[in-house]
């Protein structure tokens, strides 16, 4: 992440006022299993896939993120403004999260999660949140694997208490020559 690279939350904790302006590219053809690329927080999780976050507000991305990763050997790229994963064991409220920043994949790997604010997301509220920038898979990017999924907010959200006041104003851009897996899934907001 911009900011963070990975949080362990203790139950009750916010994460509020946090700002990325930084640009942040990825070049490589090293074997990960999943790569969190993001704005403010790269993964929001713990080794069991949970944080106890009460709330995450305020936090603004404005630097653009790229990645070009040559490797079929990646099970995933989760490529997001705020948070890449935001996995959580109860409810947490997001409120006034911003993505300005340009989000851009070119390249190879098995999965790609492209979302304005998150990746993935479970159990959250949204208010007051807003993605500006561009998301885009460049000409010639393959996706090998099972899933291509974009969205202006939140590429799969499980659980929404609420979704308010939120909005994607971000072109959202697949490349003519871009080839994708089984399942691609890209919406405007979730």
């Amino acid at each position: 992440g911009g900011v963070i690279g990975g949080v362990n939350g203790t139950e009750g904790s916010t994460l509020s006022g946090l700002v990325n302006e930084g640009d942040i590219t990825y070049v490589g053809t090293t074997q990960i299993a999943n790569l969190y690329i993001s704005g403010i927080v790269g993964k929001n999780a713990d080794t069991n896939g949970q944080t106890d976050f009460k709330s995450i507000n305020n936090c603004t991305n404005k630097g653009n993120l790229s990645t070009h990763k040559d490797s079929e050997n990646t099970a995933s790229i989760l490529l997001c403004g705020i948070t890449g994963r935001l996995d959580i064991g109860a409810d947490v409220v997001c409120d006034k999260l911003i993505n300005n920043g340009d989000l851009t994949h070119n390249g190879t790997v098995k999965g790609l999660s492209l979302g304005g604010l998150f990746g993935y997301s479970n159990k959250a509220s949204l208010t007051n949140c807003q993605n500006t920038g561009a998301l885009t898979v460049a000409d010639g990017a393959t996706v090998s694997g099972d899933i291509l999924q974009i969205a202006g907010l939140c590429t799969q959200k499980l659980t929404a208490d609420k979704l308010e006041a939120c909005s994607n104003s971000g072109k959202i851009c697949v490349g003519s020559k871009v080839t994708a897996g089984k399942k691609s899934v890209i919406a405007g907001l979730v």
